[in-house]
């Protein structure tokens, strides 16, 4: 028996026998026609010995052979073996451990083959065979070597990935440009360039009329002023603080969910959705259109109004537009525009101040008198400024979009604001020093009235100045606001089909297509001051709201880390003054505040039918499923890669 326990081999000789079948020269068959042609040549050499039960060699007069008449059985056949695996050092181990005689059979022919002279023929075959061998080793060798790199470089990734993962589950892992989102491009130039842009608006040069009739005199409405700009500065300190201890996009949104839960942050896009940005854009397109009309109607007391709207919703298509197609065409335009418009409010400083000085500053001159103390009346003053300094909070609106948040969106805050508040007091110093109150009150357009008293002939630079501000304004406040319905569309809160990012651009093309549509509405109306107060009333409500926020984390989650930490009486000056800005108002003109109020509570019941009951409607959900569907082919937009 073999040492593996198979029978033994059927060729090898009967013990009663020993001739071997006849045209044999040997009874080990040839392994391949090159053994045939070494044992024709040799003739009757000696045959190669063959192993025994006993694992000894015999020779030629020992070994028993076989009569004719006895039964031969076919030897099984051998698995065939490519020249690769013969060749390779591991395939003749696993050939060997499976047939140890073939491994004695090869053992034998390559030292046969290793003693014939190299002119021999099996010396040349030999010679052949290794030479083809070698090249087929290296092509092999040559073939694998990228995919075993690529491998490789596939493994590592994997490892890296899994390690991120469990070091912080949380982690966005998806941050290659390939992935479909947006893309942190904002600087600390362009943050500042975006909150400066949407600040400096329509307001500046259209509020100071509302703001001195509510007041009542020159010295409260400066007041005014001044005090806004420090209440502003110190809710964008509280908004700073919760801007870089959330580090995510949706400002107000972001931050009544995180605190209060999914209810308060519905309302809150609703009240946006609903009446304040349609409202507010709608203004400051109005504003923009009556700037360039005015110049054309230089007689006429008002300017058409079917010009006014034709023109303001122009600007809001193209400048939505322009959002939709590139990040930084909508940031370059922004910084232009902002460069442009401080520039003109620049001109306007230096000329009131040079006329201030040469009239002896009349117009000062007994500031206080009339002045309205009823606190409705100076609550209804500040809705008027601070409608003017709306749109600090526009870099937490975009926070992961902005390059080093941590760093730079407290830097924007701060250099913004401090300027922006610097303009706009002296800017009204200007205004008061050429034009008397009687005219600023019975002017549409105070820039353009203080333009054509003071500037002469260069009076027609105003409007284009101011035309270039709204502008600004327009471009900024939809470049911040589409990213919050984004944001409540990604959570939930809005149709899916609002967070699509297109591909090409990566920009909310949907978001930005609703906005824009939203923001035409209002256009059923020309009375600018009606839209004002429900735009500052519905601002106000979300302003308590994010101030209770502010001051809810500090009491619940005092350890959380964060990166800024603002003295806790800033958050609650934050939401006295709020409270107050809400409730007194309300008192003056209750009519228009309870609309306002209709309209948020118009948002439980949504709110209860589509969060919180979660209504399923297959044929609404069919409709908006083909929705999404068109406003993916039509815009070439997917739903945000996210891997959190």
């Amino acid at each position: 028996m073999h040492p593996d326990g198979s029978a033994e081999d059927s060729n090898v000789a009967d013990s009663d026998t020993g001739a071997i079948p006849p045209g044999r020269t040997s009874n080990i068959p040839a392994e391949d026609p090159e053994a045939e042609m070494g044992a024709a040549e040799d003739g009757a050499g000696d045959p190669a010995p063959q192993r025994t039960d006993g694992g000894s060699r015999e020779g030629p007069s020992d070994r028993p052979t076989q009569g004719e008449g006895d039964a031969h059985p076919a030897r099984p056949p051998r698995k065939k073996r490519s020249i690769k695996q013969t060749s390779s050092p591991s395939g003749k181990q696993a050939d060997a451990a499976e047939n140890p005689q073939d491994a004695g059979l090869d053992k034998e022919k390559e030292e046969h083959e290793r003693k014939a002279p190299a002119d021999s023929p099996q010396g040349e075959q030999r010679f052949r065979r290794r030479q083809k061998e070698t090249d087929e080793e290296k092509g092999e060798a040559k073939t694998n070597k990228p995919q075993k790199e690529k491998n490789d470089d596939e493994q590592r990734q994997k490892e890296n990935k899994t390690e991120e993962e469990q070091e912080d589950p949380k982690k966005d892992l998806c941050r290659n440009d390939s992935c479909i989102r947006l893309k942190k491009e904002l600087g600390l130039l362009d943050s500042v360039g975006l909150i400066m842009g949407n600040i400096i608006g329509s307001g500046i040069f259209m509020s100071p009329r509302g703001v001195l009739e509510y007041s009542g005199s020159v010295g409260m409405s400066l007041v005014i002023w001044v005090a806004s700009g420090f209440v502003s500065m110190v809710g964008a300190l509280c908004y700073a603080e919760m801007g870089t201890m959330i580090p995510q996009s949706g400002s107000h949104y972001t931050y009544l969910l995180e605190a209060f839960g999914p209810l308060p942050a519905f309302l809150y896009v609703w009240l946006v959705v609903t009446i304040q940005f349609p409202c507010s854009r709608a203004i400051v397109s109005l504003t923009f259109a009556n700037y360039i009309v005015q110049p054309f109607f230089p007689g006429c007391a008002e300017t058409p109004e079917a010009a006014r709207k034709l023109i303001a919703i122009a600007v809001l298509l193209f400048l939505g537009w322009v959002n939709t197609r590139r990040v930084r065409w909508a940031t370059t335009v922004q910084d232009v525009l902002a460069f442009t418009k401080v520039f003109a409010l620049i001109i306007i400083i230096i000329t009131g101040t040079h006329y201030l000085v040469r009239s002896g500053a009349e117009s000062y001159e007994n500031a206080f008198d009339g002045t309205n103390w009823h606190p409705a009346l100076i609550a209804t003053a500040f809705y008027h400024t601070l409608w003017a300094y709306d749109g600090w909070d526009s870099c937490n609106m975009i926070v992961e979009e902005m390059k080093d948040p941590y760093r730079n969106l407290p830097r924007a805050i701060a250099i913004s604001l401090t300027f922006v508040t610097l303009i706009y007091v002296l800017t009204n110093v200007a205004y008061f020093g050429v034009l008397s109150p009687g005219e600023i009150l019975s002017s549409e357009a105070v820039a353009v009235t203080f333009g054509q008293r003071a500037l002469g002939v260069m009076a027609w630079t105003i409007p284009i100045f101011v035309a270039c501000s709204t502008g600004g304004g327009i471009n900024g406040s939809i470049f911040g606001s589409s990213r919050l319905l984004f944001v409540s569309a990604r959570r939930g809160h809005l149709p899916k089909v609002l967070s699509l990012v297109c591909v090409e651009n990566y920009t909310p093309v949907t978001s930005l297509f609703f906005l824009v549509l939203i923001s035409l509405v209002p256009f059923i109306t020309a009375d600018i001051r009606v839209l004002v107060n429900y735009t500052a009333f519905a601002g106000n409500l979300v302003a308590v709201g994010t101030s209770a926020a502010f001051l809810w984390f500090r009491y619940r989650q005092p350890d959380r880390h964060r990166p800024i930490k603002v003295w806790i009486g800033f958050g609650i000056l934050e939401l006295l003054m709020a409270l107050f800005l809400v409730v007194f108002p309300a008192v003056r003109e209750p009519v228009q505040m309870a609309v306002a109020l209709g309209i948020v509570l118009t948002g439980l019941l949504v709110y209860y039918v589509t969060q919180h009951r979660q209504v399923a409607s297959p044929k609404l959900d069919t409709f908006m499923a083909k929705v999404t569907y068109v406003c993916q082919m039509l815009f070439v937009a997917v739903h945000e890669e996210r891997s959190d």
